[in-house]
């Protein structure tokens, strides 16, 4: 899949995959996506955390996910 860099790209591959068996994907849209990094002294080699929140536009519901990777993609993915 295509998207605007890595993460997005990464986001619409899953959905496109997950869809067929999980229909009511459809409903579930990104709303926030944040990075942090969990030891402000490592600086660029901290391992990043990010917190992914959903929200079921159906039914108005609103999760957040999380994980935290040396990898920001795969911890994306995990998220």
């Amino acid at each position: 899949a295509e998207g605007n860099g890595p993460v997005n790209a990464l986001g619409k591959a899953l959905v496109k995959a997950l869809l067929p068996l999980f229909p009511s994907l459809e409903f579930v849209e990104l709303r926030d996506y944040k990075v942090r990094i969990l030891d402000n002294d490592a600086a660029t080699a901290a391992i990043p955390r990010v917190l992914i929140e959903f929200e079921d536009t159906q039914l108005g519901t609103r999760w957040t996910t999380a994980s935290a990777d040396g990898n920001i993609i795969s911890a994306s993915f995990n998220a």
